[in-house]
């Protein structure tokens, strides 16, 4: 188990175990109705569960509708119809030489622990036509006929088997369960400590991989570890499709555990714990993660989909769970006898080859009755089991499960929880038993029958009796015992590790305990010293908690020293240092060193010279405390401090020192020689390259240090230089340019945030936290200020008066600008007045001057106000600031252009005037005083536009209207078209006091 880096497991039948026979009378029972549903006889129906009647591993011919018993060289051990046991003569008709090839277009192999109820849905209705008088078997013995109409074994096989695919897909089957699932699913609360064991504290990775999808897995495994059941497991794979998964390449697709939605478009990257995944592929999952299938074992139930094809394809280690092997064991255990006397039985029926000739009288009679005894005995002995019999054994024949169980398993067991009576974190070695082939047996029955065991290893050895003492033959004895062990590690039992360090390391590491000092003593050669520091908890109080390794050792041709995670990473480091002349050492020479907090850290030292290593314990890094904390602060005002000036400063600095590397580096690029001159230069240099950088990144602070003057000097000059060019520029005053600076601001202090803190899931929550609310801030600030009511007086009050408001200054270009969105967003406004319901036209036309531009205005037209104008007001406001800046004095509010120019304004506007409509009011007052008259030019549209709001009227019934108009209640002016009073104005004369307009088209009201 130590070479064992990656377990996985299957969730049915293995790490969630079935009740039985309840879940198995379940799909039975509901496969049955869907039979009835489909067209088969209602009696169907009536069927009953018998969980003693079939038996796991059958084969079932499709063509006869037989289920077959079967050996390893597929030979037919026993044979049933249906229910009903086939003697040996129809076996041997329906099957010469009882012997029947494997193909999958007849043969079904009923191994998994559904195909249980399977097998008895088939048999009971194979059974229930052959018992049926309606149904008779057809001429060839491949069906029935009923009511003329043929009904083949092959279709039987097809309808059960679709019911129970609908039974486990489209059926309430697994709502059934997940509702009862105490009555269904057996409590295992050892199953925690079975992982939390396997892993080893996270030396190996354990993984879920199951064919049900996430809703079925997340009640299941919430059943047995609560709902906390992913932390369990490094990563967890649904729908995941075995044996395919193990066969093909798949891309991984990631499930929304909220709401069980496959996420669009595969997964890329590397895979994460707390995620659930969907289908994918052991070769996906190899690159991901570097398994290559000896380092990992997978545990299921299924000999075909978990076993057979992950260890055919991927090389992967299996355990295959059979559950029935405790029933098994039980009954093999009584029924020794039985099986001793079926051994005796079949030495006497066939080795004594001459007994035929030396009695042939008595020969045949006596083999006859040995037969009939041995298989008396073996048919009594099945029927232990059930009626079809033992799942591993038929008499003294092994089936062909058992066969494909030793072939394809490297363990096998009947429970997964077996495994806790082993020590899993240990080198344990599950050996099997050595297997003798027949010439080797041979030689072991004659050591059985030698007189002692010295004699046996003195002959062995070429030595005689008298010349071996007991001493020397019980370390022979030992040598041999280890000799097989070897020859179980070159049949693939088991692996040693890789060479003598990691015997080492295992054997004699040593635990650096929290501020634990140990000291070494000389020593005459150089070798490997190994330390562990053991991981801690994650809990919060470790967040930005440290540890460092102390080694007072400073010359670093004294000692080289390694760090990996465990045992085989650290030796890993020492044999790669070996290869390539040295020149990827990665040894470690600084007298501090800081740990993985979370992780176990495998220290090896190899040095002759006595030291002293220490673990330093900080339980609060105020390096990281304040860094976490000044990046959550530099997130929430990045807004405010990239408009800040010594921000610009700051980056442009930055930018400078970069830029400047990488012009020194394109410099050298262009001077490079080129050519046949510079091929063997470059070719040198670039042979070099590799082994030059990573000296100078390993030995990166003595270099430094070492140049330490003209490094500084290099900066300061490169600093001065770039805060010349930002100060000559000035910060950027482009909103988009300030926001990408603020977004990127904002990233750097996810980043840092992530980097300060230890405990990955606070990091990760304060980051997420950050990002909704940078988001989401608009709409979360007023509830909390809601939240937070009672403390709002105070905090404005102490802002107000500590922290007062500045005043900001604008320069001349953002005035204008300010000014010009001011303009237009009030004239946008009146103009959305203008055409509303609530703006009183009336009221409109005769206060404004010119109702032809207001008509413009409020088409959106653009042009409502002429060249001339805007150039008046131009000249206007030249001068009125010029009046300012002289003398301060008041300005009178004209305008200042020419008389000439105003007077050509006004002539312009009075020659479109008199093209406009006259609109003529009448109004009379409540008290009988005389009516007043007033006239109104509008232009045209306008007019149209007034006479929507009432009535119009023709000159026949102007009277009239005239009369209705003189109510004391009628208070709105009415008017009318100017167009249906045209060539009318005589008549409209005489109803306008005799006044007779000569001039445009007149409305009358």
């Amino acid at each position: 188990m130590a070479r064992i880096k990656f377990v996985g497991f299957d969730m049915d039948a293995t790490l969630a175990i079935y009740k039985t026979p309840q879940a198995d009378k379940l799909a039975f029972e509901t496969a049955k109705k869907r039979l009835v549903e489909v067209g088969y006889p209602p009696e169907i129906g009536s069927l009953s569960y018998d969980d003693k009647l079939v038996t796991r591993g059958v084969w079932f011919d499709k063509k006869l509708g037989n289920f077959l018993k079967m050996d390893e060289e597929n030979g037919v051990l026993a044979a049933w119809h249906g229910t009903r046991r086939l003697n040996d003569h129809q076996i041997r008709v329906s099957y010469p030489n009882k012997h029947i090839q494997l193909e999958d277009s007849r043969i079904y192999i009923m191994n998994t622990v559904f195909n249980v109820s399977k097998t008895h849905l088939i048999a009971s209705t194979i059974s229930f036509m052959e018992e049926n008088e309606k149904f008779t078997d057809m001429p060839n013995g491949e069906g029935f006929i009923s009511h003329g109409r043929s009904i083949t074994y092959h279709r039987i096989f097809a309808d059960c088997h679709d019911a129970f695919d609908w039974v486990y897909t489209a059926s309430n089957y697994r709502n059934i369960l997940v509702e009862n699932i105490s009555h269904f699913i057996e409590y295992t609360p050892e199953c925690g400590r079975l992982l939390e064991t396997l892993s080893n504290g996270g030396e190996r990775q354990v993984f879920l991989l199951t064919n049900s999808d996430y809703f079925y897995a997340n009640h299941l495994m919430s059943y047995i570890l609560g709902t906390s059941w992913h932390s369990y497991f490094d990563f967890v794979f649904v729908n995941g499709d075995k044996p395919r998964w193990f066969a093909e390449d798949i891309k991984f697709k990631e499930i929304d555990t909220q709401t069980g939605v496959i996420h669009l478009g595969n997964h890329e990257g590397e895979l994460r714990k707390e995620k659930v995944y969907s289908g994918g592929s052991a070769a996906e999952f190899r690159r991901t993660t570097g398994m290559t299938g000896k380092d990992t074992l997978y545990v299921g139930d299924h000999i075909y989909g978990d076993v057979h094809k992950s260890k055919k394809i991927s090389g992967i280690r299996t355990l295959l769970i059979i559950p029935e092997l405790d029933v098994e064991e039980q009954i093999w255990k009584s029924e020794t006898g039985r099986v001793y006397q079926l051994a005796q039985l079949q030495e006497k029926m066939y080795t004594n080859p001459d007994a035929q000739y030396t009695h042939p009288d008595t020969f045949t009679s006596v083999r006859n009755e040995a037969g009939v005894m041995f298989k008396e005995i073996t048919d009594s002995m099945e029927l232990k089991y059930g009626t079809m019999g033992s799942l591993m054994r038929h008499g003294i024949h092994q089936t062909h499960f058992a066969y494909a169980a030793r072939k394809y398993a490297d363990i096998y067991t009947s429970n997964v929880y077996n495994l806790l009576r082993y020590n899993l974190d240990t080198w344990h070695f599950f050996v099997p038993s050595l297997t003798l082939l027949p010439h080797e047996r041979n030689s072991f029955e004659n050591i059985e029958n030698n007189n002692s065991t010295e004699t046996l290893l003195a002959n062995g050895n070429g030595v005689k009796p008298e010349h071996v003492n007991t001493e020397e033959s019980d370390s022979l004895i030992q040598q041999m015992e280890w000799r097989l062990v070897c020859i179980c590690l070159l049949m693939g039992c088991f692996e040693l590790g890789e060479g003598s360090y990691l015997t080492q390391c295992t054997n004699s590491i040593r635990e650096l305990g929290n501020n634990r000092r140990i000291v070494t003593r000389t020593k005459e050669y150089k070798s490997y010293d190994f330390f562990v520091h053991k991981k801690l908890p994650e809990l919060p109080r470790y967040a930005f908690t440290d540890v460092y390794l102390q080694l007072n050792l400073t010359n670093d041709d004294d000692y080289t020293l390694y760090q990996g995670v465990d045992c085989a990473s650290a030796v890993s480091n020492i044999d790669d240092d070996n290869r390539w002349f040295g020149f990827f050492k990665t040894p470690v020479f600084t007298r501090s060193r800081q740990l993985d907090l979370f992780n176990d850290t495998v220290i090896a030292i190899s040095t002759m010279q006595p030291y002293e290593i220490s673990v330093i314990f900080k339980n609060v890094n105020m390096i990281r405390l304040s860094l976490f904390v000044c990046c959550i602060l530099i997130f929430l005002f990045s807004r405010h401090i990239v408009r800040h000036a010594g921000f610009f400063y700051v980056c442009g600095s930055s930018f400078g020192v970069v830029a400047s590397i990488l012009l020194i580096a394109f410099v050298a690029y262009r001077f490079a020689p080129r050519g046949l001159i510079g091929a063997p230069i470059m070719l040198g240099g670039w042979s070099m390259s590799l082994y030059i950088l990573h000296y100078a990144w390993t030995h990166f602070t003595s270099i430094m240090m070492l140049y330490k003057v003209y490094v500084i000097s290099y900066f300061v000059g490169v600093i001065l230089i770039s805060l010349a060019i930002c100060y000559k520029r000035g910060p950027p005053t482009d909103v988009r340019s300030q926001d990408l600076m603020q977004w990127s601001l904002q990233g750097i202090s996810l980043c840092l945030i992530y980097a300060s803190c230890q405990l990955t899931q606070l990091s990760m929550m304060t980051a997420a936290t950050l990002f909704i609310y940078q988001l989401l801030g608009r709409w979360l600030s007023p509830l909390i200020g809601f939240l937070f009511l009672p403390l709002t007086g105070p905090y404005k009050w102490f802002k107000f008066h500590f922290f007062p408001p500045r005043h900001e200054f604008l320069t001349m270009e953002e005035y204008h600008k300010q000014a010009q969105l001011t303009t237009e967003r009030e004239l946008e406004k009146l103009r959305q007045y203008c055409l509303s319901p609530k703006a009183d036209s009336w009221k409109l036309m005769s206060n404004v001057r010119s109702p032809n531009r207001l008509a413009r205005f409020s088409q959106g037209a653009e042009n409502h106000i002429s060249n001339r104008e805007l150039r008046l007001y131009e000249e206007y406001e030249s001068e009125r600031e010029n009046e300012l800046e002289d003398d301060f004095e008041e300005d009178d509010g004209r305008l200042n252009g020419s008389d000439e120019d105003v007077r050509g304004v006004e002539d312009e506007e009075q020659e479109e005037e008199e093209s406009w409509d006259e609109i003529v009011v009448r109004r009379k007052s409540r008290d009988n005083r005389p009516a007043s008259v007033e006239r109104y030019r509008v232009p045209p549209n306008i007019s149209s536009t007034l006479t929507q709001r009432i009535s119009h009227y023709s000159p026949r019934n102007l009277d009239s209207s005239r009369n209705s108009y003189s109510s004391p209640r009628t208070r709105q002016p009415v008017v009318t078209s100017p167009r249906n009073l045209h060539n009318q104005s005589a008549h409209s004369s005489r109803h306008s006091n005799g006044k007779r307009h000569s001039k445009g088209n007149a409305s009358y009201l």
